[in-house]
């Protein structure tokens, strides 16, 4: 019986059914493929250089396509560019032996090289997203800021429980991989996470799912893709946890989440502490607007959770003493504030030309391309 392997030409699928079709056409059925960021904007120069015949290309403003027919393999090239990054390259290979595709794998990885190392305050994020052919992951560049100077955008007490997080994040997920951060909007969880990302890069990879509902939904398709997932430098990755950073889950929290969010709380706590999640080198990072008493008992219970940290608002002393330090007059008889509050507050202030306001990014925001 002869299987038959379906396409979604609509979807952009032209280019794999014919990189597919002339391996096959060749019997070459040993593939090999990596990804990695380089600093190449095209592949004109790469095309040059394999002497190969084009079989197909396809170029947008943001994607270049090509399939090559080389001599003893067949090979298919994507790089992305997008805004605020550096272009991501995607390549697969099939040859006549599992050996020939990994040399011609390694043959591209010279002529196609790695971008240099990145700038000393930015971070390199995935971004998870599901799209109608399944799993899909981009890259960003964004702006962070170290701990030190970071530290003092957060009242005292949350600053206490948060500094041994990202000063160490290994230490932390070794205690538990379900890490929350709750607090009301605009108190800086998300830049928090930045400052992490920054201060262990070399033993976390940050990944943001765009739509956690998705994630935790009906789909267990896009779930095992997101968490199974691995491409990349092997020996570099293996070194790193996977950080999956899900934003505003209120609901897959709440005390009644099994009612409302079906079997997404199920889904998360196996990956955190049960079977999916074992000998995954795979933490959750969860932030919500909720108080803690609003989670279910299930997600707080020790060994599963890593750290909770509640970002508070300045009271109205550290917030005055906030403003004086960045050359702003105290906020006079407002209560407690936001750190977005005191920026706003900050920003409506004549700035003083002996202690200009830096501005922190807040968010996951762009970065400047270099």
């Amino acid at each position: 019986m002869k299987t038959r392997i379906g396409y979604d030409l609509a979807n952009g699928d032209v280019l794999s059914a014919v990189f597919i079709a002339r391996a096959l056409e060749r019997a070459l059925r040993f593939g090999a493929s990596d990804r990695w960021v380089t600093d190449f904007v095209t592949l004109d120069h790469l095309t040059r250089l394999l002497e190969g015949d084009v079989v197909i290309e396809t170029r947008t403003d943001v994607v270049e396509r090509v399939v090559l027919d080389l001599q003893h393999a067949v090979v298919s090239i994507v790089l992305e560019r997008r805004h605020g990054t550096s272009p991501a390259a995607f390549i697969e290979v099939h040859a006549a032996s599992r050996q020939a595709a990994t040399l011609e794998l390694a043959r591209l990885k010279e002529l196609l090289p790695r971008a240099d190392e990145p700038h000393p305050n930015r971070i390199q994020v995935a971004f998870w997203y599901q799209c109608p052919n399944g799993a899909s992951k981009i890259y960003r560049d964004l702006e962070a800021s170290s701990w030190p100077r970071t530290s003092p955008n957060y009242p005292v007490r949350t600053r206490r429980v948060l500094e041994p997080l990202v000063t160490g994040a290994a230490a932390v997920v070794a205690r538990g991989r379900l890490i929350l951060l709750h607090g009301p909007p605009g108190t800086g969880k998300t830049s928090a996470l930045r400052s992490l990302a920054l201060e262990n890069r070399e033993s976390v990879l940050v990944e943001y799912v765009l739509d956690p509902e998705a994630l935790f939904g009906r789909d267990a398709g896009y779930f095992a893709n997101v968490v199974f997932d691995h491409d990349g430098d092997e020996d570099q990755d293996a070194r790193r946890t996977r950080l999956l950073v899900l934003e505003d889950c209120d609901e897959l929290l709440s005390a009644d989440a099994k009612h409302r969010a079906g079997q997404g709380l199920a889904r998360l706590l196996n990956l955190v502490d049960g079977m999916i999640g074992q000998g995954l080198d795979v933490a959750v990072v969860i932030t919500t607007n909720e108080p803690v008493g609003a989670f279910h008992p299930a997600v707080t219970r020790p060994g599963r959770c890593g750290a909770v940290v509640e970002f508070e608002l300045f009271e109205r002393e550290e917030a005055a003493e906030w403003l004086r330090a960045h050359g702003h007059e105290e906020p006079g008889e407002a209560g407690r504030m936001s750190l977005a509050e005191l920026f706003a507050f900050g920003a409506e202030e004549p700035r003083s030309p002996q202690l200009p306001m830096a501005r922190e990014p807040i968010g996951f925001v762009t970065a400047r391309r270099r």
